[in-house]
């Protein structure tokens, strides 16, 4: 299902709120930046990911 932005998905979806929250702080603040470009949970997983690995990055 595809929502409007980051906000409405996690507002939304009870599954995708408990994912994104489950996610660190610094994780979930940087997902913020990207509000308008997360529409489903799967960019959101997807997003996550990419974040992760770039923070891993040395």
């Amino acid at each position: 299902m595809q929502y409007k932005n980051l906000a409405e998905l996690i507002r939304e979806s009870n599954s995708t709120r408990k994912y994104f929250l489950s996610q660190p702080v610094w994780l979930q603040i940087e997902l913020h930046n990207f509000n308008e470009y997360i529409h489903s949970a799967q960019q959101l997983h997807y997003s996550v990911d990419i974040l992760i690995q770039q923070r891993n990055m040395p």
